[in-house]
């Protein structure tokens, strides 16, 4: 599969638009869980065609996705070498109804970098995005396309990004150095736990809200990433399964 790629720009807005090129595919649900990355499964074929690689046209260098076996369990192994790009997949939920994301992930070695706020500090090892307000089903590019204009930040496309932060305070939304559509959440800081895996669990409706100050539309779509495109550095992540939950499913944790 070829990678898709659009004009250049900073790589949380470019990252964020690519939902407009691909359809959603479907998920694995039952009632109290929504799995969105079944990695674990260890089918190479569903998991890269659910997951498409997106890379930046300006940034020659690309992280490498791999699935492998990691203490006898299939992960994505990210590594970056000065380079950027993601895995994206498109999705359409519900969040009033699966309002609570779970994942683990580990990196065994960060990007240089202090200032989160900086955009030469901003790649990070690991990254989750939550993307909303994607183009809808049969939706024009006209009409897309306004939306995107549109101050209304209930209309325009945006996106929650749970980092791997350098030196930011946990649990409190910041902007993205380049964009202020997209939210940085740091949920892991420096080298506290590099080398384990680490459990994440978030109210994803209690963190749009603290970020945007509403409630959340329908999320449109998910996305990792691992980047050192701007501090020209290295990094190391492992991504393991992800899924959403019911509130019934989910202890506090990691709040």
């Amino acid at each position: 599969m070829q990678p898709r790629t659009r004009q250049p720009c900073n790589d949380a807005f470019c990252l964020i638009l690519l939902l407009s090129m691909i359809a959603a595919p479907s998920t694995v649900a039952d009632e109290q869980e929504l799995w969105v990355g079944q990695f674990s499964s260890g089918n190479t074929a569903e998991i890269f065609s659910n997951w498409q690689p997106y890379q930046f046209e300006a940034i020659p260098e690309h992280t490498d996705y791999q699935l492998v076996l990691d203490q006898g369990i299939n992960v994505i192994e990210a590594t970056s070498n000065t380079a950027a790009s993601g895995l994206i997949r498109p999705l359409d939920i519900d969040l009033s109804k699966y309002p609570l994301l779970s994942w683990r992930w580990k990196v065994t070695q960060r990007p240089s970098g202090d200032d989160d706020s900086k955009r030469e500090n901003d790649d990070h090892a690991a990254r989750i995005y939550l993307i909303f307000n994607a183009p809808e089903p049969n939706e024009s590019k006209l009409k897309w396309l306004w939306r995107q204009l549109s101050s209304n930040q209930a209309l325009s496309t945006h996106a929650l990004n749970y980092i791997w932060a350098h030196s930011a305070e946990l649990n409190q939304p910041i902007p993205n150095p380049y964009t202020a559509s997209v939210m940085m959440i740091p949920v892991n800081r420096a080298d506290v736990g590099i080398g384990s895996w680490i459990e994440i669990k978030r109210n994803v409706v209690a963190d749009y809200l603290a970020s945007f100050g509403k409630q959340p539309p329908r999320l449109s779509g998910i996305a990792i990433m691992t980047d050192t495109d701007n501090s020209k550095s290295q990094a190391i992540a492992y991504y393991g399964d992800i899924k959403f939950i019911t509130p019934d499913n989910y202890t506090e944790k990691n709040q």
